[in-house]
């Protein structure tokens, strides 16, 4: 698999899958090797299925990457001879397991780079596909540490095997360790990936709870205007003798005075709760720490007794 080029994680990742079957000749003389290449686009993947043949069909398939063999050529054409040269065919095998595996860091460091992006911006400021590229990304991590670990199992049997070659062994242990290490790179980036979706969670629901509260604010504010709106309401004739009032001021100016001073007495009653709460929240605080300091009877709870002495009978 080959991560396309994604500059400063703008862009989302996208990977491109090819088999590679190899072939080795049968022990003690391991001196021929066949590799066959085939790419398998996307479609031919079991995660096609989750995302929809039709979706998977609109997306453009990037051209195969054979870079690999040529690196894996240019290696064994080298002036003076290297050790891929010198040894047999089992030795090219790791050479090209080796390759194999050094392809995957850029698709580590890809999906780095866009979740280091995501992370960077406020999740209010997220677009709406970014959660749903969130859940495709943990699943295509999953797919790919799916995809490795049968690969991991054919290196670590070659290591094992007694018909490989000391030398060859000796470097297919450090493949191995690659590839341990590339399976905790996609742990960790599940990990991040589980971090932002819960920061989003956590950032729409504080700004539901702000709107709620705003909205209970403006409820209690508004909440004794509301009464006597209604109570004007209901026009008894006879029983409300204000509303026939015509001097000193007449019954619609005294309504509208009236809803005046029960808003601006509202605003004051919430200021001053307001303001009791955080007293009292400093001034349990206070004693809380005191408590902590040295035990003082001035600061227990009424409900709590009285420490009783301890006494020692000689």
């Amino acid at each position: 698999a080959r991560a396309e080029q994604v500059q400063l994680g703008e862009h989302r990742v996208q990977t491109q899958r090819s088999n590679a079957s190899i072939f080795l000749s049968k022990a003690p003389v391991c001196d021929t090797l066949l590799s066959i290449f085939q790419d398998r686009p996307d479609e031919t993947s079991w995660l096609a299925m989750w995302r929809g043949k039709g979706k998977a069909a609109e997306k453009e398939q990037p051209v195969p990457d054979g870079t690999l063999w040529e690196r894996v050529q240019k290696n064994i054409e080298k002036v003076p001879p290297t050790r891929v040269r010198d040894q047999k065919a089992d030795f090219l095998l790791y050479e090209i397991l080796d390759q194999i595996v050094n392809e995957l860091q850029p698709i580590t460091e890809a999906y780095s780079q866009r979740l280091g992006y995501m992370h960077q911006r406020d999740p209010w400021n997220w677009s709406a596909h970014w959660l749903e590229e969130l859940s495709e990304v943990h699943l295509e991590l999953t797919d790919l540490a799916r995809s490795i670990r049968p690969m991991r199992q054919v290196v670590h049997y070659f290591i094992h095997n007694g018909r490989i070659g000391r030398a060859a062994q000796i470097y297919l242990e450090d493949t191995e360790d690659q590839i341990d290490r590339t399976l905790d790179d996609f742990s960790q980036l599940q990990e991040m990936i589980g971090t932002l979706t819960r920061a989003y969670e956590g950032s729409q629901d504080k700004t539901m709870n702000l709107m709620l509260f705003v909205l209970s604010i403006v409820s209690a504010i508004f909440l004794p205007a509301q009464f006597v709106t209604g109570l004007y309401g209901m026009n008894f004739e006879g029983l409300m003798p204000e509303l026939e009032w015509t001097e000193p001021i007449s019954g619609y100016v005294y309504f509208w005075l009236l809803q005046l001073a029960l808003l601006l007495f509202s605003v004051c009653m919430l200021f001053f709760i307001h303001s009791c709460s955080r007293k009292a929240a400093r001034i349990e605080d206070c004693c809380r720490r005191i408590r902590k300091t040295f035990y003082t009877p001035c600061c227990r709870r009424r409900d709590q007794p009285f420490p009783e002495a301890e006494t020692e009978l000689f």
